[in-house]
């Protein structure tokens, strides 16, 4: 094939072909080189490029343009943090309110809202007791579930060495 004058409905003839596993060792080969020099352009050649693991060529002004947003991005992310940590000084000193703690103890039980810290406290403990417990009952059932498999396990062992002997 002269890929010189390569017809792009020949093209993507070639890369369909590619695509369907149709071509010889041979004649993929020379689609690689074909889509490595072609002036066509069209998706499904894009698309063979980067199965076949073409890279995109950069222009030369954007190689620079890549080389100074490399320069510059030490110098945002410092500035970036130099700006943080002066919003949040700004926002410590200067907000009054933020000094202070507000120790309220707000909890929601059954819907309603519960201010008192001994009955949030109260309703925190039952809450956990009853999560203890369930976490008990699961590892009562887990382990009586493996009891259970243990000698299913040996009889399956067993039965293997005696056919294999």
């Amino acid at each position: 094939m002269n890929r010189d004058n390569i017809s792009l409905p020949q093209l993507l003839r070639q890369i369909e072909l590619y695509f369907d596993c149709s071509l010889t060792d041979a004649e993929e080969s020379e689609l690689r080189n074909l889509l490595a020099s072609t002036a066509h352009r069209h998706p499904s050649i894009d698309e063979a490029r980067a199965v076949m693991g073409f890279r995109r060529r950069e222009s030369p002004s954007a190689g620079r343009k890549a080389d100074v947003r490399k320069l510059w991005l030490p110098v945002t992310g410092v500035a970036a943090a130099v700006a943080a940590v002066v919003s949040l000084a700004t926002v410590f000193l200067y907000s009054p309110g933020l000094h202070t703690v507000d120790s309220t103890c707000i909890a929601y039980i059954n819907g309603e809202v519960v201010t008192d810290e001994e009955a949030v406290m109260r309703q925190l403990t039952s809450d956990m007791r009853e999560f203890g417990d369930c976490a008990v009952d699961v590892h009562k059932d887990f382990y009586d579930e493996l009891e259970e498999a243990f000698p299913v396990i040996d009889d399956y062992e067993s039965e293997n060495l005696l056919i294999e002997n």
